[in-house]
């Protein structure tokens, strides 16, 4: 999606508006923000209850610092779709870029919060920072009486955090399915199937960095080896071209 364009994500049930933020509709909104990626359990906890996500395309850390973003759990297309399927009403994307990473805390409250979404309520994670140099706090939404702030604390598996980072470390190791426990659904990916069964994913994408592993490629399991280019070592009734690629564990 240009950032210009508004378009609507439609899942079974449920529809979801997506608008660029110069781009929005005046009305008063609870409005979940953050990254998002992955959409996994800890993230449901801060969208639950709000009819509004605010997030960023690309990543910021894509921009700010580039050698170390990190591989994405969702590319752009499925986070609107996971997020769909919550039941959010409105997806709202900032394009991240050099100029919006210059905006100080207050502009990023003051003009995007108040002034382009009306935020009524705001729900964040308890460790989301915001503003050039991430100079604001959960705890400084949480100081404005302009609109009341939902902070939500780390959500737990057993010993373990969960959170993006965690979670991208076991795709990694191969640990598919604590990943899949911890993103609340299996990791999928879509990908181009050649005809000599090599697959391509998007070089953003989190994948097993090594090992063959159980997948579903359009819904026929085969196995997958990722030692070198990924590719498909099972019959796929045929399939080449654009598939998903899922990893159940």
């Amino acid at each position: 999606m240009e950032p210009s364009e508004r378009s609507t994500t439609t899942m079974p049930g449920h529809a979801c508006t997506v608008s660029s933020i110069d781009d929005v509709d005046r009305r008063a909104r609870s409005v979940a923000i953050g990254c998002f990626d992955g959409v996994h359990l800890g993230h449901r906890d801060v969208i639950s209850g709000c009819d509004t996500v605010l997030t960023f395309a690309p990543h910021p850390l894509q921009v700010l610092r580039p050698s170390q973003a990190p591989p994405l759990l969702t590319g752009h297309a499925r986070k609107l779709a996971k997020l769909s399927a919550l039941g959010v009403r409105e997806v709202v994307v900032i394009p991240f870029d050099s100029s919006w990473a210059s905006r100080t805390a207050e502009d990023f409250v003051d003009d995007v919060l108040v002034g382009a979404l009306t935020a009524s309520h705001v729900s964040v994670g308890f460790n989301f920072r915001f503003g050039a140099r991430g100079a604001g706090t959960a705890a400084r939404l949480r100081e404005d009486r302009r609109f009341g702030t939902r902070i939500v604390p780390a959500v737990t598996a057993g010993p373990v955090v969960v959170s993006s980072t965690v979670i991208r470390s076991l795709v990694a190791r191969g640990e598919l399915a604590r990943a899949a426990a911890l993103l609340g659904a299996p990791l999928a990916h879509p990908a181009a199937l050649r005809p000599d069964r090599i697959l391509h994913f998007g070089p953003e994408l989190a994948v097993p960095a090594d090992g063959v592993h159980v997948c579903d490629v359009d819904g026929v399991r085969t196995r997958v080896s990722f030692a070198g280019p990924p590719r498909v070592l099972d019959a796929t009734e045929g399939k080449t071209g654009e598939v998903v690629v899922t990893f159940p564990g």
